[in-house]
């Protein structure tokens, strides 16, 4: 259940917090307010009928097992190396044959390898990946 708590700001008009854990911080404004400080920011939000299309997004997977992949690199830490689906599905099928990975996930990685394409399980690791990535971290 949400946290709600009144505080109110110079002008003596009240703004609304609601604290929820599963979808984070919200705060209200007065609607004159937002129409007078952000005019076309509430234009947009307040227009009928606008719409933006969003013809598609990234979702990057990480490794089911939450592995480190420097460690122990996992069928996804393979694939982001590849340069194209054949290659990805060559190395999906090596570790199928190895039994690293069953046939559930194979599968599961193949159908989203051909719907959603190489991009679809993250940036492409590149030479020099791992040094750009932890060289800094410590």
């Amino acid at each position: 259940m949400p946290d709600k708590k009144q505080n109110t700001n110079n002008n003596n008009s009240e703004r609304e917090i609601l604290i929820d854990e599963k979808k984070g911080i919200a705060i209200s404004y007065p609607k004159n307010q937002i129409e007078k400080t952000l005019p076309h920011l509430y234009e947009e939000l307040t227009k009928k009928g606008y719409n933006i299309e969003i013809s598609g997004y990234k979702h990057f997977i990480e490794d089911e097992d939450g592995s480190d992949d420097l460690i122990s690199p996992g069928p996804v830490s393979f694939i982001r190396r590849c340069s194209n689906n054949e290659e990805a599905i060559e190395i999906l099928d090596y570790l199928l044959s190895r039994e690293e990975i069953t046939k559930i996930q194979y599968d599961a990685l193949k159908n989203k390898l051909l719907k959603d394409g190489l991009n679809s399980f993250g940036e492409r690791k590149t030479w020099g990946y791992y040094e750009r990535k932890y060289r800094n971290s410590k």
